[in-house]
């Protein structure tokens, strides 16, 4: 109504309606034809946006689930003073808001005390607008957002994640003889980790194609004006340098590339970071920059549940398996800041490998930390999340955000079935 444009759907229904009445009646001559000339059809309506109208910067969302979520009504009482267009939904354990406001954060602090913020964004209303009056100005068929995010299948995020960012995902092929899996497509982690645990061939993993990345990128480019890719690390699979092979033939649109150093969930953080930057209206070479400096202080670590997948990969010998075996040595390895793969401790027994991670944890994450993530991955034995999850609760506090997920075939295959670990980001 602001903007002076009709509402397409309302009007289509109303059309449909006359149209009923005058078959009805016999009277055919009236009806008009809403027939056209795809060609002559205008690109972006260009709707004047009156910015003086539109209080608040930011459109919010988020989806928090939990067992004791307060009423809806409560909700809306706290949250009617942060903002306009406020929603509230319950249903359940599952809790949706929309707001726009000035202060996402503050809201997302909020909710995290309600439960699991599983999912949330704040997307600059702004820029939004900026990008539809350009996208009019360019006679472009489609307004785009300024910045999507680009990423492949081992990052780990929850698909809902995944929805609710735009995120596009290019999966790495998981290969068993002469037939190809996609990952996430045809055959999830899940099912990877059930193939390790029957204990059947292996699987192995290879990156996606140039041609596959090209193909990410065409539809990434429909929804926006520049693309930032975050993907695996170089040093543990050649997926970045098929990125980069398809982003230096592709000229629709410019691609930001950034090498995450890391995998599962450690790479899902960061590129889940970027699309929070991107929707904050940041440019790419600012998130570039930004998840450089973050990764820099941040990492994964995780214990091994399996001396048989470790002997595959060439990390340990079969002497030193059958020592580490005799002896119950859970080793724990992690990502340095570099991406390589580096020994960090050993602890007897399972145990003893939490309460070591757990210390390790504690000696690289300053205790003041306050923009502090969480990711909790695991080969084959989910139960292990709850009971870290509680750990990390009780050291970092209540409302500090964890995400978790099977660990994706990248880590799985050399690790195997009983592994599990955590990841960290830290954005201070």
């Amino acid at each position: 109504k602001k903007a002076g444009v009709v509402d397409a759907g309302a009007k289509g229904f109303v059309s449909l309606l006359e149209g009923v009445m005058l078959f009805v009646r016999g009277d055919l001559s009236s009806l008009v034809s809403y027939r056209t000339d795809n060609g002559s059809l205008e690109a972006v309506a260009e709707a004047e946006y009156a910015t003086d109208e539109e209080q608040f910067q930011f459109c919010t969302e988020a989806l928090v689930r939990g067992s004791e979520l307060p009423s809806q009504e409560a909700v809306q009482e706290v949250l009617r003073h942060q903002g306009d267009s406020l929603i509230v939904i319950r249903a359940g354990e599952v809790l949706k808001v929309h707001l726009h406001t000035d202060e996402p954060e503050e809201v997302f602090e909020y909710l995290k005390g309600l439960g699991a913020l599983v999912t949330h964004k704040a997307e600059d209303m702004r820029a939004q607008h900026a990008a539809i009056k350009r996208a009019a100005h360019g006679h472009v068929t489609l307004a785009r957002r300024p910045v999507t995010i680009v990423t492949d299948s081992a990052c780990d995020l929850p698909e809902e994640m995944i929805r609710a960012h735009g995120i596009h995902v290019t999966p790495l092929s998981l290969v068993d003889g002469e037939r190809t899996y996609r990952d996430g497509v045809d055959m999830t982690a899940t099912d990877f980790h059930r193939q390790l645990e029957s204990g059947g061939d292996l699987l192995t993993t290879s990156q996606p194609s140039p041609a596959a990345f090209t193909e990410t990128f065409m539809h990434a480019a429909d929804e926006g004006e520049a693309l930032v890719g975050v993907l695996a690390a170089s040093t543990l699979s050649g997926t970045f340098g098929s990125a980069e092979a398809a982003a230096a033939r592709f000229d629709r649109v410019p691609i930001h590339l950034a090498d995450s150093l890391g995998a599962s969930l450690l790479e899902g953080m960061l590129v889940l970071k970027a699309a929070e930057l991107a929707e904050l209206g940041e440019a790419p070479g600012d998130i570039i920059l930004e998840l450089q400096r973050i990764r820099s202080q941040s990492g994964i670590l995780f214990t091994v549940g399996d001396y048989a997948r470790l002997i595959a990969s060439g990390r340990v010998s079969s002497r030193q398996a059958l020592l580490g075996q005799l002896l119950r040595i859970n080793p724990i390895l992690g990502l340095r800041p570099d991406g390589s793969v580096a020994a960090f401790g050993k602890a007897f027994g399972r145990r003893g490998a939490r309460t070591r991670l757990m210390r390790l944890l504690r000696d690289r994450i300053p205790r003041q930390a306050k923009q502090l993530r969480f990711g909790v991955v695991h080969v084959g034995c989910e139960h292990m999340v709850d009971e870290i999850s509680i750990e990390l609760r009780a050291e970092y506090g209540d409302y500090i955000e964890i995400l978790s997920a099977p660990a994706t075939p990248v880590i799985a295959t050399h690790t195997g079935i009983g592994t599990w670990g955590v990841a960290f980001l830290l954005a201070d």
